[in-house]
């Protein structure tokens, strides 16, 4: 039963965990942390969390919470995590606010029930938050022009939006009367602040806002404490907290100086390219607003009003409906989104815009009883295409009170829907991958002691022996056994790893050769070179395997011949998202590898780089693409699917480029004198493997004492020194690094020989591979064991006694 508890915390990767932006940890049945990534180190390194007890591994997670259950949120969060550990459900979701002292954050509190406790997980909502307030904004101002609002309402609205898209910000808008300027609304900076402000004189030395509007243009200033302009003013913003104020003149259509609309921040600061447009678009609205409120009758200002913000939502489908259903208006945003224009749809009824079996309609007279509605549904492009979108519709009535239509705002929710599906597929091959490291990681303790034996036997039997040609069947399987492990290793990125700087180009074209005889007679290779920086950091074993996988699943896919290209290129981006998860920005080696056949269906696209799927029936595996899923995001890389509408597939990997010069080749190992023996500990939990591991080390001169865990281990140490320690780096209860840390407590000179199925890279990652160590990936042969540890001993010997 211990041995299974381990494996549940200790099959999860770090380096898996580390993957995921959002703050995950991994509670056991009572709530204490068997693992957290590195995102919540950081989160918690960055909010002034640093002690290890309240981000580390053994950390009672409720325990910790319950200081903070004053807090509704602190309290419905830990309610949740009680009742996923309980078992009282499967699942539970909580978004929550984490504001900091600038700067407004959400988050989305996941708890899942895992089979050994929960999986909390804290993502970073805050951008979805925003743009959802962003929107509620947006659509309450177009409500209040589209309803006919009074002035200060339509502008307090307005200042409300640029203070939802612009955190910290107090706004306000002052009209021109004259020669000075007045307030119109201010609704977010202190009362008392404008009160005292009074009237604004225009001119050249008049603060920000009265200096702008005799200006003409923007001023920016970025400190009022310092800044000549605010000499009048200054003690009056500074007593009120105001340190910064950028100034936008607003005018009419036909550039008429009609008020200034004034940000304020209570920190020194200058307006980025972002804030800039968010302000442009703000100033455009408030002028509008005064503009049209001057008009002759409110219901002429009501429709230009309408019809301008309409033209400057680009992003979004904007249009106004008939109480009857006919379109009347159509934006931009809806030429974009529904492709087509005005002069197509205009007229013509709103149920050309949506499938037959669509509520919106009936929606519609939900927004005449309750004045707005928001739901979501399908919509149909002119090309008959579908797509999922959010649909808003706001009641407009006239003057009188009659009904006089419908304000219709239609958002794409399609790039939403692909995100959800990326993170469904990522997280169903991590779990794969999961349980494809776990089980190479036990099937390499058999492999090893399969291959050890088969040795040995080899040795004792005379050479022409009949059990010989046995002996070297049980070794072939065993090899075969071993490229299996591999590739599963490889998937679940585990596969141990030894990267080096590499030329791709001259990878590919030593490759050449071997993948003629790999693809046949009938299929005609063609190789190209475009890359000039094709210098990449990476094992070489893994770009060899990426190449030769995709080439094979192109070769499958043209049974009677075809073309196959392997082109590499330089790449430069600015971000992209690939089947493999996100690239930050950066330079890049791009290999694309292309067929002729007939392209991969789109009903079976998305599974392609699942394991064990497969279309050859009895013939594949299902490991070829999955290989190269893993192999891809074990070195950092990216991977794309295009199949173009006439048929072939181009498989097209990033991978991040090196400024390194090529690695050297490696030197020659030299074998190690015999030498003599010595004393070694040895621990390791598989009996079968421990047992051989003892015998073959006796059998070469060694004086060996096993141990089956960590602590029978320290405990031997205690009343017999050894000269080197033999170590698994997973062990039940105390892991080969923690063993190896309390024994160099008592026996500092002693080296370690770390051996696993996984991966050096969980070794190098926790810092205990110091120089003196070395370590062994499984299965390995006893000649190589009995090597390693003469080595490492004779260099001991060899090295100069400590002072």
């Amino acid at each position: 039963m211990e041995k299974a508890g381990v494996s549940e915390s200790g099959g999860i990767e770090r380096d898996l965990l580390d993957a995921v932006p959002a703050h995950v940890a991994l509670l056991d049945r009572d709530g204490r942390i068997v693992a957290v990534n590195a995102a919540w180190e950081r989160f918690a390194r960055d909010n002034g969390v640093s002690e290890v007890a309240m981000v580390g591994v053994g950390t009672n997670y409720l325990a910790a919470c319950v200081p903070a259950l004053e807090d509704r949120d602190a309290a419905a969060v830990f309610e949740g995590i009680s009742r996923v550990l309980r078992g009282d459900a499967a699942r539970f979701e909580h978004e929550y606010p984490c504001h900091g002292p600038l700067t407004e954050r959400w988050f989305l509190a996941t708890v899942t029930k895992t089979e050994g406790g929960a999986l909390v997980a804290h993502s970073n909502v805050t951008g979805l938050h925003q743009a959802e307030r962003v929107l509620a904004h947006q659509n309450r101002v177009l409500a209040l022009v589209a309803s006919n609002a009074a002035l200060e309402e339509i502008l307090g609205g307005i200042c409300e939006l640029v203070g939802v898209t612009v955190p910290g910000a107090y706004c306000s808008i002052l009209l021109a009367v004259g020669d000075h300027l007045e307030l119109a609304v201010g609704p977010t900076l202190p009362a008392a602040y404008n009160e005292a402000l009074g009237l604004v004189p225009v001119g050249p030395r008049s603060g920000s806002c009265g200096t702008a509007a005799f200006r003409g243009e923007p001023v920016i200033v970025h400190d009022i404490a310092t800044d000549p302009l605010w000499e009048d003013y200054r003690g009056l913003a500074l007593s009120h907290g105001l340190r910064a104020c950028w100034s936008f003149p607003i005018r009419t259509a036909q550039g008429k100086l009609v008020g200034t609309f004034a940000v304020y921040r209570k920190v020194v600061s200058t307006p980025d390219s972002y804030v800039a447009d968010v302000m442009a678009n703000a100033v455009h609205l408030a002028g509008l607003a005064l503009e049209h409120d001057a008009s002759r009758t409110a219901l002429q200002a009501s429709e230009e009003r309408f019809r301008l913000l309409v033209e400057g939502v680009s992003d979004s489908a904007l249009f106004l409906v008939s109480p009857i259903g006919i379109i009347v208006t159509w934006n931009p945003g809806a030429e974009k989104l529904f492709g087509a224009t005005a002069a197509e749809v205009i007229g013509a009824h709103i149920e050309r815009l949506f499938p037959d079996d669509s509520r919106e309609l009936a929606e519609l007279e939900l927004a005449r009883t309750s004045g707005h509605h928001e739901g979501e549904t399908q919509c149909i492009r002119s090309d008959k295409s579908r797509f999922r979108a959010q649909v808003s519709s706001t009641l407009l009535r006239n003057a009188d009170g009659s009904v006089r239509g419908y304000g219709v705002l239609v958002r794409d929710l399609s790039e939403r829907e692909m995100l959800e599906r990326q993170l469904r597929q990522a997280q169903k091959m991590e779990a794969v991958g999961q349980l494809a490291g776990g089980v190479a990681h036990d099937f390499n303790n058999i492999l090893t002691v399969i291959g050890c034996c088969t040795e040995a036997l080899a040795a004792e039997l005379p050479s022409n022996a009949p059990l010989q040609e046995m002996v070297v069947e049980i070794r072939h399987a065993a090899e075969r056994a071993t490229s299996l492990t591999n590739q599963l290793l490889a998937f679940s990125r585990r596969h141990p790893v030894r990267p080096v700087v590499l030329d791709l180009n001259e990878v590919i074209e030593q490759s050449e050769a071997m993948l003629h005889r790999l693809l046949g007679e009938d299929i005609v290779l063609e190789t190209s070179f475009s890359a000039r920086q094709s210098h990449v950091r990476i094992d070489r074993s893994l770009v060899e395997q990426i190449i030769m996988n995709l080439c094979v699943n192109a070769r499958d896919a043209m049974p009677h011949g075809g073309r196959l290209s392997v082109a590499t290129r330089d790449t430069s981006l600015e971000a992209s998202r690939t089947e493999t998860g996100d690239l930050p920005p950066g330079d890049y080696v791009e290999v694309s590898i292309t067929d002729t056949g007939p392209g991969i269906p789109e009903s079976i696209r998305g599974r392609i780089f699942e394991p064990f799927f497969t279309t050859k029936g009895t013939k594949g595996t299902g490991l070829g693409l999955a290989v190269v899923y893993g192999a891809v995001k074990q070195c950092g890389g990216g991977l794309e699917v295009h199949c173009p509408p006439d048929g072939g597939t181009t498989m097209r990997v990033l991978l991040p480029a090196s400024t390194q010069p090529k690695s050297a080749e490696p030197a020659p190992r030299r074998l190690t004198p015999v030498g003599e023996g010595g004393r070694v500990l040895l621990a390791e939990d598989e009996p079968a493997l421990r047992a051989l591991m003892r015998r073959t080390l006796e059998r070469n001169g060694f004086e060996v004492t096993d141990a089956s865990g960590g602590e029978v281990a320290l405990a031997i140490a205690q009343r017999w020194k050894p000269d080197i320690l033999v170590t698994d780096v997973v062990m039940p209860n105390m892991s080969g690094r923690v063993l190896a840390v309390r024994l160099r407590a008592l026996y500092p000179d002693v080296p370690v020989l770390y051996i696993s199925g996984y991966t050096d890279d969980a070794v190098l990652r926790h810092g205990i591979l110091e120089d003196r160590d070395q370590f062994m990936v499984k299965p390995f042969s006893s000649v190589a064991l009995v090597d390693q540890v003469r080595r490492m001993l004779a260099l001991r010997r060899s090295a100069p006694a400590e002072a």
